[in-house]
């Protein structure tokens, strides 16, 4: 499997972890990860689509997240922060049951990621910088640092 679909992967397991949480925890099976599954929305907040391996993650991820039954709603920030901040403002406002975020800057992000954590929505974020008081998982953190840097 490439890095960019163990990406993806280990985003999904962090969601599904997430939700299996808010549920009471534990195991669940296949059919009730299923069913809960075709009720939630991923929120997924990426910096810009302008670099072909941001553009691929995104659509990775929104194809894997839809084929096991998320709805999904992928928005791109075109690098600029108060766009992201206004994204994902929607994004919870429309009712996300989680978001993935890979920040255009961290620091402008805190708010509206405290905004997510009081309504108890899960946040994994695509990068190591993220508040990890505000998230349940880091790509990252999950990956380890990648040579070169990059995640």
């Amino acid at each position: 499997m490439s890095r960019r679909g163990t990406c993806a992967a280990l985003v999904a397991v962090a969601l599904a972890a997430a939700f299996a949480g808010r549920q009471g925890g534990g195991a669940m099976s296949q059919d009730a990860a299923a069913q809960l599954a075709s009720t939630q929305l991923v929120g997924i907040s990426l910096s810009s689509s302008a670099g072909p391996h941001t553009r691929a993650d995104g659509e990775d991820l929104t194809h894997r997240l839809t084929s096991a039954g998320f709805g999904v709603r992928t928005d791109y920030a075109g690098d600029d922060p108060g766009t992201q901040v206004a994204q994902v403002r929607a994004m919870l406002d429309d009712g996300a049951d989680a978001l993935v975020v890979r920040a255009v800057d961290d620091a402008v992000l805190g708010e509206v990621l405290a905004m997510a954590r009081l309504a108890d929505v899960p946040v994994v974020t695509r990068d190591a910088d993220g508040p990890a008081e505000q998230t349940v998982a880091s790509v990252r953190s999950l990956l380890g640092a990648p040579a070169g840097g990059h995640a």
